[in-house]
């Protein structure tokens, strides 16, 4: 499809990624944690499919779960189905969405 005007064209495109970001989600879901930057800078926001170092005073790496608030289940960043449309709850630990009255999802199984 060619179309002339470049106003046209630059809404269609904005109207396409929005429906691919509505139907599948974000492909990139940022982390709390940090990369190191090889020069000692911290260079921002660990996104998923990266690895960065465990921040020192938690000495773990943080994840952050999301849980499905119709079907009350939890899942962790790499789970197919943490994106959902119903998946808003936010949990930093496994324990606190368990406390929360949510279950593991059977497919990642945080």
């Amino acid at each position: 499809m060619k179309v002339k005007n470049p106003k046209i064209a630059s809404l269609l495109v904005i109207i396409l990624v929005s429906f691919i970001l509505s139907t599948f989600g974000h492909p990139v879901q940022a982390r709390e944690d940090t990369i190191s930057n090889p020069f000692g800078a911290q260079s921002g926001p660990v996104l998923s499919g990266q690895s960065g170092k465990p921040s020192p005073a938690k000495g773990a790496e943080s994840i952050v779960y999301h849980g499905n608030t119709s079907s009350h289940v939890f899942h962790k960043p790499d789970c197919k189905q943490y994106g959902c449309k119903n998946c808003t709850a936010v949990f930093s630990t496994r324990e606190e969405a368990i406390k929360a009255g949510y279950k593991p999802c059977g497919i990642c199984k945080p």
